[in-house]
């Protein structure tokens, strides 16, 4: 008997070798076969582009973003004392005669001595806050005596308390280097804290500190770069991090390296842009990208949608404080505010008038927040059906065209799904246990449905609504499959040549088919009850061995690994199930809760309902009632 086990667990030892060895080899081979790359998400990236320096463009605005992730993550300790240290520096200088040099002047000191130096587009970060008139006084002191260089040196040793930036960052153009990151970062920072909060409105941080969900750190620093005539285009970027302690104790209960976070978002650049950023972004006014890395996605939202996300971040603090293992919620890693400010100097016309008129600079305003991504981040080669589903039926479905152009990457609506089930369920006999829709079997469900029940109810008592579901499906048995059922095309039909039968007649055969069925269980109840457990064991082992393999060849999967995503989104974000027949993967979350109830969207769905659209049918009603109708449409396509 001994020998027995010794010889199993020795033979164990030998698969476990080998399959660990194959998966191995699967990442290394895909990476001689990509160039030494893994894990980098497909895309376009933002790159400096001369042909749009004449206004503010989207990588003025990335890096404008990566300061505003720099600052929010600056430690609160080394940010108080550096502010002390810098105030005493102030009060010994500010006697200095020199330090009165208005800010065009020592510009023009700074471009006459960059000529001849290396670092003539390095960026020079001040952080202040408008807390007070005494911080506003003190900034504007700083801010001269900064720039007048004279106390730089004061401030070297605050390069590296946020991490040095990385050197492949850099982004080469013509002759010059242009920094992702900023090589100079000057931070005298102060913080503003709202009033003391009591009673059950206290929350503490991992390490015991009261969390101000009001506190907020700002921030500015001018953005270089060359334009194509030799001058510099010049942005001054104004920036807030709002609730930088709230935010990092989320990424602790997300389980996010602090260290990881920098590195995607603040360091290692550039970012990768989305493909909304040509059509639907420019129709909503919205900006997105991703990090390289694909673990991030990072959006602009509007103003409304800001202040509800702060009115209910206290909620949703203790909602994923309690619910981080399992919650379907997006997780939000961090809120910033950009506004750009293009100070460059632009060409006048002949006219006098203009010459002496001030000129008016442009500025734009962005309000952003970095959410985990429910996809891989080389999701676009294995998945091969995306959903956005919200429950409701008015103009929820995808066009043929961007079927036929976008293929797997078209991302299907309820009405698609709908089809579907609809479809399937008139082609499978009625007594067969359900699999149409999204089946993940009765204990997954249950799991599920209880979570976004608690989910549901939490997004309803914030007064939000106009959410969705993001599904996506990896078909584990065929790579990349080319059409889903959703398109009618593909679904099976029936050929019957039989003649028509009256009503009566077809009630006879199904009363005479019924009869043999309920016979035929009865008579097989002891033969079916015997060979269960057999059957039962056997289906474990093979679903067991399925697995194995399936995660030897890793197909559709391009190597092992390639599949799990870059920040955790709870236990029930990754669902193995089946889907029309085939094994699959789905990848699952609750996206876009920012949107209030409000009374704009009130006059919305009265002026629909005006119009003849079903008001219990669309998108825009109320919190409650869009809760209970995205409940019941996910039970019924869920199985």
């Amino acid at each position: 008997m001994t020998q027995m086990i010794a010889a199993l667990l020795k033979a164990a030892a030998y698969v476990s070798t080998i399959v660990a060895t194959l998966r191995a080899g699967s990442r290394v081979l895909y990476l001689h076969n990509h160039n030494g790359t893994l894990g980098v998400m497909e895309g376009p990236l933002i790159q400096f582009d001369y042909t749009n320096d004449t206004s503010l463009n989207l990588f003025d605005v990335a890096r404008g973003f990566s300061v505003a992730v720099r600052l929010g993550m600056a430690p609160v300790n080394s940010l108080k004392a550096e502010e002390t240290t810098c105030q005493r520096k102030l009060s010994s200088s500010a006697d200095d005669d020199n330090t009165t040099t208005t800010i065009e002047k020592a510009s023009d000191s700074n471009n006459a001595t960059a000529t001849n130096s290396t670092t003539e587009d390095e960026t020079t970060i001040i952080s202040h806050q408008h807390q007070s008139v005494r911080n506003q006084t003190l900034f504007s002191k700083l801010y001269n005596v900064v720039h007048s260089r004279k106390v730089v040196d004061m401030y070297e040793s605050l390069q590296g308390l946020l991490l040095e930036p990385s050197l492949a960052s850099w982004r080469r153009v013509s002759n010059a280097i242009i920094p992702w990151t900023d090589s100079s970062f000057l931070r005298p920072f102060t913080l503003k804290s709202s009033k003391i909060a009591t009673g059950d409105d206290i929350f503490l941080s991992r390490e015991g500190r009261r969390l101000d969900f009001n506190a907020t750190r700002t921030g500015s620093v001018f953005l270089f770069s060359p334009k194509p005539d030799g001058r510099r285009k010049k942005v001054l970027a104004n920036v807030t991090a709002y609730a930088p302690e709230a935010f990092s104790d989320l990424r602790y209960r997300f389980d996010i390296n602090e260290r990881e976070f920098f590195e995607a978002l603040a360091s290692n650049g550039p970012y990768v842009s989305f493909q909304s950023n040509s059509k639907g972004a420019a129709r909503s006014g919205g900006i997105f990208f991703f990090s390289k890395n694909g673990a991030y996605m990072v959006k602009t939202i509007k103003k409304a949608e800001a202040g509800t996300f702060l009115a209910m971040l206290p909620r949703y603090y203790r909602h994923m404080k309690k619910y981080s293992r399992r919650s379907l919620l997006t997780r939000f890693c961090g809120m910033y505010k950009v506004t750009l400010r293009d100070m460059s100097e632009k060409k006048q016309s002949g006219n006098i008038l203009n010459k002496l008129l001030p000129e008016k600079s442009e500025e734009e305003e962005y309000v952003f927040v970095i959410m985990n991504s429910v996809y891989p981040a080389e999701g676009s080669q294995f998945i091969a059906e995306r959903f956005d589903l919200k429950g409701s039926t008015v103009g929820r479905e995808c066009s043929a065209e961007e079927k036929e152009k976008k293929r797997n990457d078209a991302v299907l609506k309820d009405l698609d799904l709908a089809r579907e089930v609809h479809l399937m369920k008139t082609i499978t006999p009625p007594t067969s246990t359900p699999t149409h829709g999204f089946h993940i079997g009765a204990r997954l469900k249950s799991s599920l449905l209880s979570q976004l029940r608690k989910d549901v109810k939490f997004l309803v008592n914030c007064g939000v609504m106009d959410y969705s579901l993001l599904v996506g499906v990896v078909d584990m048995d065929t790579y990349r499959c080319k059409k889903s059922l959703a398109d009618s095309k593909t679904i099976p039909k029936t050929v019957d040549n039989r003649p028509s039968l009256s009503a009566n007649e077809n009630a006879k055969i199904e009363k005479r088919n019924k009869t043999i069925r309920r016979a035929i269980s009865m008579t097989s109840f002891p033969l079916r009850t015997a060979i269960a457990p057999p059957l039962y064991m056997a289906q474990k082992l093979y679903n067991l061995a399925d697995i194995t393999l399936s995660s030897v060849l890793t197909l559709p999967l391009p190597y092992y690994g390639a599949g799990i995503c870059g920040v955790d989104g709870g236990a029930l974000s990754v669902l193995h199930g089946r889907r029309l027949g085939h094994r699959c993967v789905y990848y699952v979350g609750v996206i876009d809760f920012l949107q209030p109830w409000t009374m704009r969207k009130v006059l919305e769905r009265d002026l629909k309902g005006i119009a003849g659209y079903d008001v219990n049918a669309i998108s825009c009603v109320d919190p409650k009632e869009y809760g209970a109708r995205f409940l019941e449409y996910m039970n019924a396509h869920i199985t």
